[in-house]
């Protein structure tokens, strides 16, 4: 009973944090300065995810290529 009721406060927690960040985040992204920067470390993120992609793929296939001498 003790760890339900705890499971139970844990995610009344959470949600309380959560409508906090929520609102920090809202407040941060209606100020026309950070909406630029924001979307400026999308992109840039977008970049180097797809260079991650691409390094993985070459890994995996030298690794093919090793393991197939």
């Amino acid at each position: 009973m003790e760890t339900l009721d705890m499971a139970r406060r844990n995610t009344m927690l959470e949600k309380i944090r959560g409508s906090d960040d929520l609102r920090i985040a809202n407040e941060f992204f209606r100020v026309p300065e950070n909406q630029e920067k924001i979307i400026r470390d999308l992109k840039s993120a977008s970049e180097l995810s797809k260079v991650l992609s691409d390094l993985r793929r070459i890994n995996s296939d030298m690794l093919v290529k090793q393991i197939s001498i």
